[in-house]
């Protein structure tokens, strides 16, 4: 079930305050977020609606940030997380992440039909998928951002391999990362 956002009442000078409090944040180099400091990295993406209807207009404002300095992989494996079936949904997790992850999964499996096949994938898939990989990166969570880093480029190599033709070596490859994210699903599931 999807949650809708609460509407609350605000006059402007409220409104362009807030906006300003949150710019000088972003100029700080640190940002306010769930009773915690979170200092802001590169890069950052954002994405602004704006629209007209009926007697309304409508401004959609969103940002995604990276961490500055994600914790480092010793205090990752010092705290273990709690595992994804006994946790709560995360509140806040953008539908478009999941939505990238599906994709990255479903292109994923299509290039590797075509790379078992010894067919020559789409370049325009191939860059997709780079570029997806890329995008989730910012929604890896700490505990596995490794492991994440390193499929990212082991599929890189494979995309290259393919992309020469090499198809011996980019099937070499598929097994090995396939092998690995079943590994990182019993770890991080």
């Amino acid at each position: 079930m999807t949650r809708k956002p609460v509407q609350t009442p605000i006059d402007r000078k409220t409104l362009a305050a807030e906006l300003r409090q949150l710019a000088d944040q972003l100029d700080r180099g640190a940002l306010e977020v769930e009773q915690r400091t979170v200092p802001v990295g590169e890069p950052l993406f954002r994405k602004t609606k704006r629209k007209v209807k009926d007697d309304r207009a409508y401004l959609t404002f969103s940002c995604k940030i990276a961490i500055a300095t994600p914790p480092s992989a010793a205090e990752s494996a010092a705290t273990k997380p709690t595992p994804a079936k006994q946790r709560p949904d995360v509140q806040g997790t953008p539908a478009a992440a999941k939505i990238m992850k599906k994709e990255i999964a479903r292109l994923w499996k299509e290039l590797g039909g075509r790379i078992g096949a010894a067919a020559q994938p789409a370049a325009a898939d191939m860059a997709k998928l780079r570029r997806l990989f890329a995008e989730y990166q910012l929604y890896a969570p700490a505990a596995w951002a490794d492991d994440w880093q390193r499929c990212v480029t082991a599929v890189g190599r494979c995309l290259d391999a393919a992309a020469a033709s090499d198809f011996a070596a980019a099937r070499r490859l598929i097994d090995a990362i396939d092998q690995q994210t079943k590994t990182c699903h019993k770890l991080h599931k």
